[in-house]
């Protein structure tokens, strides 16, 4: 194969330093995708919570009383809490609207996972305004 070829461990490489986010979950994306991790950047999240009607489906792990109030994001692969996103969005404030952003993984309606400059957050999907910054550190428990 021509060294200047794209491969998914070129794609997953190129991710990685791109994002942040760990080799093994970009090669897994590239490969089963067929293509790059998709960037979006951070006004398109807004953009997305702030325009998207309220979900109505049924939340598999909590009853409608306890779930959060939740929005279908294409970007983020499925239901969202909007509260989520809006702290992640300022969380993310001081690298400006244009910051892109990518998905690193999803855990059904558990955690989504996204990297964005350097940094790492896992939004938990089932509270509402709950996000926690990963460690990049290779080895961290955290």
């Amino acid at each position: 194969m021509p060294r200047h070829q794209n491969t998914a461990g070129q794609r997953a490489r190129e991710a990685q330093r791109e994002s942040g986010i760990k080799y093994t979950a970009a090669l897994r994306e590239a490969t089963k995708a067929g293509t790059s991790l998709k960037a979006f950047s951070l006004r398109e999240l807004l953009a997305e919570c702030t325009a998207s009607p309220q979900w109505t489906g049924v939340h598999p792990e909590l009853d409608a009383e306890w779930a959060p109030r939740m929005f279908d994001s294409a970007l983020l692969g499925g239901p969202a809490p909007y509260t989520t996103v809006l702290l992640l969005t300022g969380n993310l404030a001081a690298m400006g609207l244009s910051a892109e952003m990518r998905m690193e993984s999803r855990n059904g309606f558990h955690a989504a996972v996204v990297a964005c400059g350097g940094r790492r957050f896992e939004l938990v999907l089932s509270q509402d305004d709950y996000i926690t910054e990963l460690c990049l550190i290779p080895g961290c428990e955290r």
